[in-house]
């Protein structure tokens, strides 16, 4: 019969540990801490070399570990950890343009009245002095005599007798004076 051996696992980092390889390990451990006793105690021991003299601690400033413990609070807000960044430079802000020149402009020519919506279709003379022009405005035939208002906005005041191949119209809203040819001259 084989004798039966026990097997205690135990697990760490999902590997399994055995009674012999525990006891491996505290021997090893043991033995290294042998080792470290006797070094230390031999010779005036490595440590008591290893400490530096009165004269270099005093040259040397000494490490004070309370700093590293307490931390100054910062001397502005908190930083937004999730705040945009960007590794571009902003450029600084220019100063608004002057404002522009205030622009004068000439004042509105005077209103002119439309060119005469007519042509000369011809005239009639019944007597001295008694005529009458037939003008088409666009497919409107009027027939008007001197003096006569056509559509509220003309009125006809005839030919003048040093220009007999001119007709004569004022544009009443503006009152002014406009000519349409009626002839060639001969």
């Amino acid at each position: 019969m084989t004798p039966r051996r026990t097997d205690v696992r135990l697990i760490a980092c999902s590997s399994a540990v055995t009674r012999p390889d525990l006891c491996r390990a505290a021997a090893t451990v043991a033995t290294c801490g042998l080792i470290a006793m006797m070094v230390g105690v031999r010779g005036g021991g490595a440590l008591a070399q290893a400490a530096p003299s009165a004269a270099a601690a005093a040259s040397t400033p000494s490490l004070d570990t309370r700093r590293l413990t307490t931390r100054a609070a910062p001397a502005s807000a908190p930083l937004d950890a999730f705040a945009p960044r960007s590794w571009t430079r902003v450029a600084p802000a220019l100063p608004p343009p002057p404002p522009p020149a205030p622009v004068e402009l000439p004042p509105p020519a005077p209103p002119q009245a439309p060119p005469l919506p007519f042509k000369y279709m011809g005239r009639l003379e019944e007597a001295a002095g008694a005529t009458r022009w037939y003008l088409l405005a666009g497919e409107r035939l009027i027939v008007a005599s001197a003096g006569d208002e056509i559509d509220g906005r003309y009125r006809v005041d005839g030919v003048l007798p040093d220009q007999p191949l001119l007709l004569r119209f004022t544009y009443l809203p503006l009152a002014q004076a406009q000519t349409l040819a009626i002839g060639v001259p001969p």
